[in-house]
């Protein structure tokens, strides 16, 4: 099996530029320790997964099943904002002042002042099952991105050496019951967000590492336009930036062992059926 193996595994580590070509972590992306500049406004926080702001400077953030809210001067006073029966994700706030609020496995979740007021969890005939962002746009509309058909969102590393391309963008008009895909196939899509101009969205696909744009006005697979095509880690979401530019999480970089692993198919799926998870 390693002699097998031997000429692949030595393409990985003395590969050519235009083979399994992770970029390197320069310029922009050299790592820092910015983040530990921070002011730390909160910690002990059990699996925190997203924060949201509101225009009055409370800060929304998904921990468990629940959002907590953080009011008050230097934001020092806690409640629970909402309880869920599935794990709380992506926040965002819709232009008409609920919280969207993405629940793993069930649904979309639009909360106001009296608590849960809509819920989104079918789109089409398939059921809304890895809701990982939601964003709207001015006029209401509502986009999803569901990451998988076959997992939670907290089961994504199950999804990438799967090589699942099952992810959807859902679109949801607020004239309408009911939500529809839009587009379909997709590696994960994680992080939407609507344009500084209002004309596009942009989107990230974790598994193919990409970052892409589609006009509001049409989105099919034809007008898709690739920005980024090869980053070094599996992107996640994305929210504008004051300067005019955008932020863009990495949840976990690629690394060459991992990308030998997706490329041998026998030696993977041994791997799952004999591995526990922990070890992949």
């Amino acid at each position: 099996m390693v002699n097998n193996m031997w000429p692949k595994f030595k393409q990985i580590l003395f590969r050519r530029n235009d083979q399994y070509a992770i970029p390197p972590l320069d310029g922009v992306l050299l790592p820092n320790n910015k983040i530990d500049r921070f002011r730390v406004v909160r910690d002990s926080i059990s699996r925190p997964d997203d924060v949201e702001m509101d225009s009055d400077g409370n800060l929304y953030i998904s921990t468990e099943n629940r959002i907590i809210k953080l009011h008050g001067e230097g934001l020092k006073e806690e409640a629970v904002f909402a309880e869920f029966e599935g794990l709380a994700g992506g926040l965002n706030f819709h232009p008409d002042g609920r919280l969207m609020v993405c629940v793993g496995g069930k649904e979309l979740a639009l909360v106001g002042k009296g608590g849960v007021e809509k819920r989104l969890d079918v789109a089409g005939d398939g059921a809304i099952r890895c809701a990982n962002t939601a964003v709207a746009a001015p006029d209401g509309t509502i986009y999803i991105a569901d990451g998988t058909s076959y997992h939670q969102p907290e089961d994504w590393y199950f999804d990438l050496m799967e090589k699942w391309t099952a992810g959807r963008l859902i679109r949801h008009d607020p004239e309408k019951s009911k939500a529809e895909t839009l587009l379909s196939g997709l590696s994960f899509p994680y992080g939407l967000t609507v344009s500084h101009d209002g004309r596009s969205l942009l989107m990230t696909e974790s598994w193919n590492h990409t970052l892409s744009r589609y006009p509001l006005n049409d989105i099919r697979p034809e007008t898709r336009d690739v920005l980024i095509s090869n980053l070094p880690g599996y992107p996640g979401r994305i929210v504008p930036a004051s300067d005019g530019g955008y932020w863009m999480s990495l949840f976990a970089m690629r690394t060459h062992l991992v990308e030998f692993v997706l490329n041998e198919d026998k030696y993977r799926k041994e791997m799952m059926r004999t591995i526990d998870p922990a070890y992949w």
